[in-house]
């Protein structure tokens, strides 16, 4: 989900600003697949250049993270 957000975002900034080269990025937070109750934080980036066709995405999966599951416990 996270890419198709960050892809969806450059669309629009493409479409709303007539530009042929857009950059986008999304974050979220979800549970480690392999690592109980672990938080990780993972980025996406996506750039696009209408012109010459090229299209970058990136990701960044980290435990560096602000999410606090149990703060208002």
């Amino acid at each position: 989900m996270p890419l198709q957000a960050a892809l969806q975002k450059r669309n629009m900034a493409m479409q709303q600003n007539g530009c042929s080269l857009s950059f986008a990025s999304e974050g979220s937070f979800f549970l480690h697949p392999n690592i109980p109750f672990v938080t990780v934080n993972e980025e996406i980036a996506v750039m696009v250049d209408k012109e010459t066709k090229l299209q970058i995405a990136e990701r960044s999966l980290s435990f560096e993270t602000n999410f606090c599951q149990y703060c208002n416990l």
